[in-house]
C-alpha cells in the first residue's frame, strides 16, 4: 500500500499523523505501506517528520525521482491513499485502486478518475475552485476527516 500524505497546498493535506494512524493499521492487518514523498514533501520537512515518528515505529519512505519512477511504483501497489494531488490522478490513469482525501476543492471537478473519493460534510466545503484562494490556515473540512472514516472506506481494498 502506497500512503501519500502531500499534496501542492498545505491546506489540502489530512494531518500526517492520521497517515501514521493509518499505516499502524495496515501493519495489524499484516499488509505492508510505505510513504511516498515527493520533493516539495521533502522541501516542506515531511520526511524528517516521518523520520522523528519512526522512533516509535519502523516506516518504509520511498521518494521517486522521476515520473517513470513513480508510475513503476504505483504498478506494484495493491492500493493508495492520499491527499487530492498529482500522484492520486497518475494512480487513476494506471488503474491502481485507492482513496483519495479532499477538503478545500471539490471532488466532483477534481476527483482523479477511477479512484474513490472522501470528504467531511462540514458545510463551508468546496471553499474554492483553486488552490489559488483557500480562506483557511487549518481547514476544518482536512481535519474533520475522522482516521476511523477513512480507514472504513479504505478497508474494502484488502477485503475479499
Amino acid at each position: 500500500v502506497l500512503l501519500f500524505p502531500g499534496a501542492g497546498h498545505r491546506a489540502k493535506q489530512w494531518n500526517l499523523s492520521n497517515f501514521v494512524d493509518i499505516h499502524h493499521r495496515l501493519r495489524q492487518l499484516d499488509i505492508a505501506s510505505r510513504f511516498v514523498l515527493g520533493p516539495a514533501e521533502c522541501d516542506r520537512g515531511m520526511e524528517d517528520q516521518l523520520l522523528s515518528l519512526s522512533r516509535q515505529a519502523s516506516f518504509s519512505i520511498t521518494k521517486p525521482e522521476s515520473l517513470k519512477q513513480l508510475s513503476e511504483i504505483l504498478l506494484t501497489a495493491k492500493a493508495v491513499l492520499g491527499n487530492d494531488s498529482g500522484p492520486m490522478h497518475l494512480a487513476g490513469m494506471l488503474k491502481t485502486p485507492g482513496l483519495v482525501l479532499f477538503g478545500p476543492t471539490s471532488r466532483s471537478q477534481w476527483g482523479p478518475m477511477g479512484l474513490r473519493s472522501i470528504a467531511s460534510d462540514i458545510s463551508c466545503r468546496p471553499c474554492t475552485a483553486s488552490t489559488f484562494n483557500i480562506p483557511c490556515r487549518e481547514p476544518e473540512c482536512m481535519s474533520g476527516l475522522n482516521v476511523e472514516k477513512v480507514w472504513n472506506d479504505f478497508l474494502p481494498f484488502f477485503r475479499p
